[in-house]
């Protein structure tokens, strides 16, 4: 994990995670098969970004998600 993005990574994790939560606090769908399908596709996106972010190609796409996660968790704003 690059340093510069790591200590965003576990409170990015938490909204995420909360975003799944209300999702499925209000999805209607038969035994909740919006959030399933959400969940199945969302967390291949999440886990392939994570594993993106470390290249050095992705420096410059970086920083400006570092300066904006900054902004949302008020660290070092």
């Amino acid at each position: 994990m690059p340093k510069d993005l790591a200590p965003f990574v576990p409170e990015s994790l938490w909204m995420y995670q909360m975003g799944i939560i209300y999702f499925w606090l209000t999805d209607e769908s038969d035994q909740h098969s919006r959030t399933k399908k959400l969940i199945e596709l969302s967390s291949k996106i999440v886990a392939r970004l994570l594993e993106l972010a470390s290249l050095p190609l992705t420096k410059t796409l970086r920083k400006p998600v570092v300066e904006l996660m900054q902004v949302v968790l008020e660290k070092n704003a």
